[in-house]
């Protein structure tokens, strides 16, 4: 399963590509927004990923993991988050992610540059961006993403036994 929460979308297309590239790569992979509530019985393995705001993941994928945490545990969790636009820009509070990891026991975390698209936010969210001076286009790193992705699969081909 790969699971997001993502506000304006960027997120959730970075959760798409990751599933493409777990399909290429002949494993099973559905997307599902973690506000859905997702079947987590039908699922052995997990990708779970959040757009950061303010240094925190979204709400939804933070209830998701309180909620889910002994049910994922023991089963393969690779974690991502996504919205800093500055490769530099940590843009995520490291005791979160540093929590996350040892609560679900996560094999891996990935911290992606996001995607800043003006005409989707809201006037709230435009003055932030005009006061950081956050430089807008599409910064994700999809080399990356499809590397990151491909390691996830290899993992999988590891330790997972053919049916």
């Amino acid at each position: 399963m790969v699971g997001v929460s993502s506000r304006h979308g960027a997120t959730t297309e970075i959760a798409h590509r990751i599933a493409a590239r777990l399909r290429e790569r002949g494993h099973t992979a559905d997307v599902f927004r973690l506000d859905e509530r997702p079947p987590i019985a039908a699922f052995d393995a997990f990708v779970i990923g959040s757009a950061v705001y303010m240094g925190q993941w979204r709400r939804s994928a933070r209830r998701f993991v309180d909620r889910h945490h002994d049910e994922l545990r023991g089963r393969p969790i690779f974690l991502f988050s996504s919205g800093p636009l500055e490769p530099d820009d940590v843009g995520i509070e490291q005791r979160r992610v540093d929590w996350l990891t040892t609560v679900l026991g996560a094999l891996d975390h990935r911290l992606f540059a996001g995607a800043l698209d003006e005409s989707k936010l809201g006037p709230a969210e435009k003055a932030v961006i005009r006061m950081v001076d956050a430089e807008t286009g599409d910064h994700r790193p999809w080399d990356e993403i499809d590397a990151w992705a491909d390691e996830i699969a290899d993992h999988l081909d590891r330790t997972t036994t053919p049916s």
